[in-house]
């Protein structure tokens, strides 16, 4: 999908329309930014499953369109009023449209596993609680509690938002969106910019690949907690998301701050 990509992003940079946005858009430009980003992975979308690729999911997507939208903010930083109206180009609006006749086959991809963080967000006390009697049947008296993606969204939430009794005394998140999450507000148990309770675990280790993009840090985000460790699955997207588990060095670095 990478040659799409690149085409996406050439048709929005060779607009005739993207060099005069720019003395319209404001310092902080979020909504256009936004439409940018959504044009580019709509564009994109569109161009491989016109190629016969097969519609990716909804995580994938979203995480292509955070990506974006965050690349275009660092981008903006340095050169203000960039490409912001680009989403209203004929070209873009061509190649959406192509994606809108293609609604039903991108949203059969979209609805599985978007459909677990929209019910999570909706109803995620029934998993929440399931994790809380899962600990307290563990015997023993300090418990390391390990989850992966939205595993790890659902622990930091739990643990934040009950007391329990300082039991679990580690943390150890893998491919975790809380950060990403808290930051934009979407986080159940703290609303930024509010900090982790004082009975929240001491020691959090969150791992993380830079090729997965569904991957965050959180040293940066609750340094009181969190200590973040670098590994590469030798994987591209989405592929990284999932390859932590067969990776050695994730153990490696598991059982080191075990020990």
């Amino acid at each position: 999908m990478l040659d799409e990509l690149d085409e996406a992003l050439r048709i929005v940079q060779e607009s005739p329309e993207l060099r005069d946005a720019a003395a319209t858009v404001d310092e902080n430009g979020y909504e256009h930014r936004h439409a940018v980003a959504r044009a580019v992975v709509a564009a994109t979308l569109s161009a491989a499953v016109e190629r016969g690729a097969n519609a990716v999911d909804g995580i994938a997507r979203d995480a292509l369109l955070a990506a974006l939208s965050s690349d275009l903010h660092s981008q903006g930083r340095a050169l203000p009023g960039k490409v912001w109206k680009a989403a209203a180009t004929p070209a873009l609006r061509v190649l959406t449209r192509k994606a809108v006749d293609r609604r039903g086959l991108l949203s059969d991809g979209v609805v599985p596993i978007t459909g677990d963080i929209l019910r999570y967000q909706a109803r995620g006390n029934g998993t929440r609680q399931l994790i809380k009697r899962t600990i307290e049947h563990v015997p023993g008296e300090a418990i390391t509690v390990l989850a992966h993606s939205l595993g790890g969204v659902a622990c930091v939430d739990l643990l934040a938002m009950e007391d329990l009794g300082r039991r679990v005394d580690q943390l150890i998140t893998v491919g975790s969106q809380a950060p990403f999450f808290y930051e934009c507000g979407a986080l159940t148990s703290v609303e930024y910019p509010h900090t982790l309770p004082g009975h929240f675990p001491r020691r959090w280790l969150n791992i993380y690949d830079p090729w997965d993009l569904l991957a965050y840090r959180a040293a940066k985000v609750f340094p009181q907690q969190a200590y973040d460790v670098e590994v590469s699955n030798g994987q591209p997207f989405p592929f990284a998301h999932s390859a932590y588990w067969s990776n050695s060095t994730v153990w490696d670095a598991i059982g080191t701050w075990l020990d």
